[in-house]
Formats: structure tokens, C-alpha cells, sequence
């Protein structure tokens, strides 16, 4: 049987401080970033901006995350995309209806993922942060 693999990579701007969480002897994090796209309609401009959520596991927590992402970081975040589809509670459409919304999530903690930091408050501008979580390519199986 052949492996299947896929990866997406986002360069966007965290939206808010990521919320870390410890589970017996692991920490794990989550956060959203914002990618806005621009364009023109009708000679208009028009912004939308697109979020996604990035979950992390191990010392990349504790080792990155922690002490260096915050609201407002750069990042250029790679890994194992994850799409949810649900109801809003809170939404609804043109209809009335619970509005129908797609969340896109990114598993940095496994195979392929990646953080790298382009810009934060606490490490300065095109700080270069170790991640952890590149694999020596002599390590690599194949």
C-alpha cells in the first residue's frame, strides 16, 4: 500500500494569544491565523480574510509557542490539513438558518510540519526560531 500524504502552508498573522493546554505530562496549543486576500470587484477594492486553525502538540509548546507567539506574530505555519464542516450556533444566513461554516486546521505536531516565525514582539523582526520539528534528513526512512 502506497502512504498518502498532504500538507498546506500559511503565512498569516495570528489573531490571538494561543491557548495552551496540559493534558497529564504534554502541552498542547492552538491558534488562529488570518491571511487576508485582496482584490478588485466592480473597480472596488475588497479585503476577506481567511482563518485558520493551527494545533501543535510536544516541545514545540513549550519551546516556541510559549514563550514567542503572540497576537499579531508572523508565522509560516506547514502541516496535515484538517477540514471540519458544522452549524454555527450563534450565525445564521440570508434564511434564518444556523449558518453552514467550514473550519480548515493545521496538525504541525506530525510528519512534515513546520513553524517558522517571521515576525513577533518578543523575538523581533525576522527572528529565526528552532523548531524542533524538522527531521534530520538521515532519519528520514526512505
Amino acid at each position: 500500500q502506497i502512504m498518502s500524504y498532504a500538507n498546506i502552508t500559511i503565512l498569516g498573522n495570528v489573531g490571538a494569544k494561543p491557548v495552551v493546554r496540559t493534558v497529564g505530562d504534554t502541552q498542547g496549543a492552538s491558534f488562529n491565523i488570518a491571511v487576508t486576500e485582496q482584490y478588485k470587484s466592480k473597480g472596488q477594492m475588497v479585503k476577506k480574510t481567511h482563518w485558520y486553525t493551527v494545533d501543535a502538540i510536544g516541545a514545540l509548546v513549550s519551546n516556541v509557542i510559549v514563550p514567542y507567539i503572540d497576537k499579531g506574530s508572523t508565522v509560516l505555519v506547514s502541516g496535515m490539513p484538517q477540514i471540519d464542516n458544522y452549524e454555527s450556533k450563534t450565525l445564521v444566513d440570508g434564511n434564518g438558518n444556523p449558518a453552514k461554516l467550514t473550519r480548515m486546521k493545521v496538525n504541525i505536531s506530525g510528519f512534515g510540519g513546520t513553524l517558522k516565525l517571521v515576525a513577533s514582539k518578543n523575538a523581533g523582526k525576522g527572528a529565526s526560531v528552532k523548531t524542533n520539528n524538522d527531521i534530520p534528513e538521515d532519519d528520514i526512512p526512505f
